[in-house]
């Protein structure tokens, strides 16, 4: 039997590239998708907001849709560049799903679920997005609920907590405080109170993989932690602390980070759907905390 031929749209971006390599040792026949080219990385270049490019592609036993963009405050500062690119290209893709017949599974995030007024959410749970991003995850998730029952496409939607783990950039919270700890012992940071579901990266991709390998259709959450940001800095001061023998000094900046209008209440993610499809995370907060420092160097 063949290897499964799967494309992974943002294939050289941080979630895409940890799945790329652990699909491909797994025996899936990988083809990644860009919108620029990475050094080192093989990808077929292209941008998924153009209908002609996606038309283009061949046809694969799955889509795995990873691309987009991933940080709320980036979404917030440019709502329709990021609506737009979390949106159209979902469209196109489930266009061509619908075409070649193959199964669809979709990245989301929590944050559809806005805050929900209770401890614990499971995916029948109301969406409500409180923001730009999750109302695009959330858009989005109607568009692929809308194409499986009309045309009956096979597809998955996962709603990841924050995920992290080496080699992430950019402005979420735990790579910006670990860049800062690599370059100073002076860390600013916004406000800290609030709570997130957290996910190491090897678990989002072994979710990925556990609906791949199953055929497994429908609405998964997953994530394995909750945590208050504020015990997160700490956990990593505490981790940098053990490596360099160095002190640091936190540096509050209240007007950083996301407007307190939308920072939900707290509450944790019910993954025990995904767990009963197969899921076994391996990573608590502080394994994956330590991992993700020691291979950010």
């Amino acid at each position: 039997m063949s290897p499964k031929r799967v494309l992974i749209t943002g294939g050289t971006g941080f979630l895409g590239s940890h799945a790329a390599r652990t699909l491909s040792s797994h025996g899936y026949d990988i083809t990644r998708t860009a919108r620029n080219p990475k050094t080192g990385i093989e990808a077929i270049i292209g941008d998924l907001n153009n209908e002609d490019f996606v038309a283009s592609l061949k046809k694969y036993d799955a889509i795995v849709h990873l691309a987009g963009n991933v940080s709320v405050n980036h979404v917030i500062r440019s709502p329709v560049e990021g609506i737009k690119n979390n949106i159209i290209p979902t469209l196109h893709l489930l266009e061509k799903t619908n075409e070649d017949r193959s199964m669809f599974i979709y990245a989301s995030s929590d944050k559809v679920y806005g805050s929900p007024g209770k401890a614990v959410v499971s995916e029948g749970d109301a969406i409500c997005p409180m923001d730009p991003y999750g109302a695009s995850k959330a858009a989005s998730e109607n568009i692929i609920t809308s194409f499986a029952r009309t045309y009956g496409c096979r597809t998955a939607i996962i709603r990841f907590g924050n995920i992290y783990g080496p080699g992430q950039e950019g402005d979420l919270f735990i790579p910006s405080v670990i860049a800062q700890i690599r370059k100073s012992d002076r860390i600013q940071v916004g406000p800290v109170g609030s709570f997130r579901n957290f996910i190491f990266v090897s678990d989002a991709v072994a979710a990925i993989e556990t609906v791949l390998a199953g055929d497994v259709c429908g609405t998964f959450n997953a994530a394995t932690d909750n945590a208050r940001m504020s015990d997160v800095l700490q956990t990593l001061l505490k981790i940098a602390e053990k490596y360099t023998e160095k002190r640091f000094i936190v540096i509050s900046d209240k007007a950083a980070g996301r407007p307190a209008s939308v920072e939900a209440d707290r509450f944790e993610l019910d993954c025990k759907k995904m767990l009963g499809a197969g899921w076994k995370p391996g990573y608590d907060l502080k394994k994956g905390l330590e991992e993700s420092y020691l291979g950010s160097g």
